[in-house]
Protein backbone atom coordinates (compact mmCIF):
# COMPACT_ATOMS: atom_id res chain seq x y z
CA UNK A 1 0.00 0.00 0.00
CA UNK A 2 0.96 3.49 -0.57
CA UNK A 3 -0.29 6.80 0.46
CA UNK A 4 -0.32 9.77 -1.46
CA UNK A 5 -0.84 13.11 0.58
CA UNK A 6 -1.58 16.29 -1.60
CA UNK A 7 -2.15 19.50 1.44
CA UNK A 8 -3.67 21.98 -1.35
CA UNK A 9 -7.51 21.25 -0.85
CA UNK A 10 -8.47 22.21 -3.91
CA UNK A 11 -6.13 20.03 -5.59
CA UNK A 12 -7.63 16.91 -3.53
CA UNK A 13 -11.20 18.07 -4.79
CA UNK A 14 -10.19 17.50 -8.60
CA UNK A 15 -8.35 14.40 -7.57
CA UNK A 16 -11.39 12.90 -5.99
CA UNK A 17 -13.63 14.12 -8.89
CA UNK A 18 -10.74 12.57 -11.56
CA UNK A 19 -12.01 9.70 -13.39
CA UNK A 20 -8.17 9.18 -14.48
CA UNK A 21 -7.13 9.22 -10.54
CA UNK A 22 -10.02 6.87 -9.10
CA UNK A 23 -8.83 3.87 -11.27
CA UNK A 24 -5.63 3.86 -8.78
CA UNK A 25 -7.18 5.11 -5.63
CA UNK A 26 -8.01 2.55 -2.53
CA UNK A 27 -9.33 5.10 -0.40
CA UNK A 28 -9.50 8.65 1.01
CA UNK A 29 -8.24 9.99 4.95
CA UNK A 30 -9.40 13.08 5.16
CA UNK A 31 -8.75 15.73 4.80
CA UNK A 32 -5.29 14.99 2.68
CA UNK A 33 -4.21 11.90 2.31
CA UNK A 34 -4.94 9.25 -0.39
CA UNK A 35 -4.30 5.49 -0.56
CA UNK A 36 -2.66 3.92 -3.55
CA UNK A 37 -3.92 0.63 -4.62
CA UNK A 38 -0.52 -1.15 -4.34
CA UNK A 39 -0.52 -2.59 -7.63
CA UNK A 40 -0.91 0.71 -9.50
CA UNK A 41 1.47 2.69 -8.08
CA UNK A 42 3.74 2.59 -11.59
CA UNK A 43 0.96 3.96 -12.99
CA UNK A 44 0.17 6.23 -10.23
CA UNK A 45 3.98 7.69 -10.51
CA UNK A 46 3.22 8.49 -14.64
CA UNK A 47 -0.10 10.14 -13.75
CA UNK A 48 1.50 12.36 -11.31
CA UNK A 49 3.96 13.26 -14.32
CA UNK A 50 1.52 13.90 -17.07
CA UNK A 51 -0.34 16.01 -14.78
CA UNK A 52 2.70 17.93 -13.40
CA UNK A 53 2.49 17.25 -10.04
CA UNK A 54 6.69 15.90 -10.57
CA UNK A 55 7.59 19.46 -11.55
CA UNK A 56 5.86 21.06 -8.77
CA UNK A 57 6.50 18.56 -5.76
CA UNK A 58 3.56 19.91 -4.15
CA UNK A 59 2.82 16.34 -2.81
CA UNK A 60 4.06 13.71 -0.70
CA UNK A 61 4.06 9.48 -1.27
CA UNK A 62 4.37 7.41 1.77
CA UNK A 63 5.09 3.42 1.31
CA UNK A 64 3.26 1.21 4.21
CA UNK A 65 6.69 -0.17 5.16
CA UNK A 66 8.20 3.15 5.89
CA UNK A 67 4.90 4.80 7.36
CA UNK A 68 4.91 8.98 7.78
CA UNK A 69 7.92 9.74 10.31
CA UNK A 70 7.08 11.57 13.28
CA UNK A 71 9.62 14.25 12.07
CA UNK A 72 7.54 14.85 9.25
CA UNK A 73 7.11 19.14 9.01
CA UNK A 74 3.59 18.03 7.21
CA UNK A 75 2.62 16.51 10.11
CA UNK A 76 0.57 18.35 13.14
CA UNK A 77 2.77 18.05 15.94
CA UNK A 78 0.67 16.72 19.45
CA UNK A 79 0.70 19.58 21.97
CA UNK A 80 -0.27 18.33 25.90
CA UNK A 81 -3.22 20.71 27.08
CA UNK A 82 -1.86 23.04 30.32
CA UNK A 83 -3.46 21.02 33.74
CA UNK A 84 -3.73 17.56 31.71
CA UNK A 85 -0.45 16.43 32.76
CA UNK A 86 0.98 14.71 36.06
CA UNK A 87 0.95 16.69 38.70
CA UNK A 88 3.95 19.19 38.96
CA UNK A 89 4.05 19.01 35.12
CA UNK A 90 3.44 21.77 32.13
CA UNK A 91 1.83 24.82 31.99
Amino acid sequence: MARLQVTNPETCEAILKSARFRGLLAGHIPPDWFVIKTDLRAELDQLLDATGFHRTGRYRLADQSSGVPDSDPARPKRRGRPGLGHEGEGT
